[in-house]
């Protein structure tokens, strides 16, 4: 697990993010799946201008199938190993509570969920709503960030790092709970044309894992899969 300096604190697994806003220390992260903030310049070079409409769409869509994975994990299955060193089944749902709270918090929103290790749906849905609203709302939504690594609208941010987290960990959160790891085609070619603009940068920086060699018939869920370093 990496750890990542940031300007905002979070409270543990609440993610409760006071006013006025409190000193984030660190995030933690799955090395594999971790996308660099720094490739919002790779991907808004490459890739067409970002739309409000657009980034909230994707996260609504991506959201909606990260819920349906976390109302799918079975109550003994929370504590099962996940893909990512260290982290269990609902270390994974606290990571991505943890990193959206980590975002919120630059647009000065506040967040009170339940704790993940009492109520990880709770927790998970109090977080999204937040974020989908903030996505919804234009003031918001293109608020630009000067932050260390980028400037850029917070949508971009979003569009750059929650919603390809959303997948690979809607992934590692099923492999984990032994439920159906099926991703939808389009979100698999969204995510894959991602991780192809990124993996340079993802593998230099230690935020990919090492490519996991693949059949030649292996599907494109199993190929975007590989190149962020797990094996399906």
């Amino acid at each position: 697990v990496a750890r990542v300096n940031s300007a905002v604190a979070l409270h543990g697994s609440n993610c409760a993010i006071r006013t006025p806003p409190l000193t984030i220390s660190r995030v933690e992260v799955c090395p594999a799946a971790y996308i660099p903030v720094p490739a919002l310049a790779i991907a808004r070079k490459i890739g067409e201008p970002w739309r409000m409409s657009q980034t909230s769409d994707h996260y609504r869509r991506l959201a909606e199938q990260f819920t349906q994975k976390v109302a799918a994990v079975p109550d003994h299955a929370w504590n099962n190993q996940s893909p990512c060193p260290d982290w269990n089944t609902r270390d994974v749902v606290r990571h991505v509570v943890d990193s959206s709270c980590h975002f919120l918090s630059w647009v000065n929103h506040n967040v009170d969920s339940p704790s993940v290790d009492d109520d990880p749906m709770g927790a998970w849905c109090a977080v999204r709503d937040i974020v989908q609203e903030s996505l919804d709302d234009p003031s918001i939504a293109q608020t630009i960030l000067d932050r260390p690594m980028a400037t850029g609208p917070f949508e971009e941010f979003v569009e750059n790092y929650l919603i390809f987290d959303l997948v690979v960990h809607a992934w590692d959160l099923s492999s984990a709970a032994g439920i159906d790891d099926s991703l939808a085609p389009d979100t698999v070619a969204m995510a894959g044309a991602r991780a192809e603009q990124m993996v340079d940068m993802g593998r230099k920086m230690g935020a990919f894992g090492p490519e996991v060699n693949l059949a030649e018939n292996a599907d494109e869920q199993t190929r975007l899969l590989a190149l962020v370093g797990r094996r399906r």
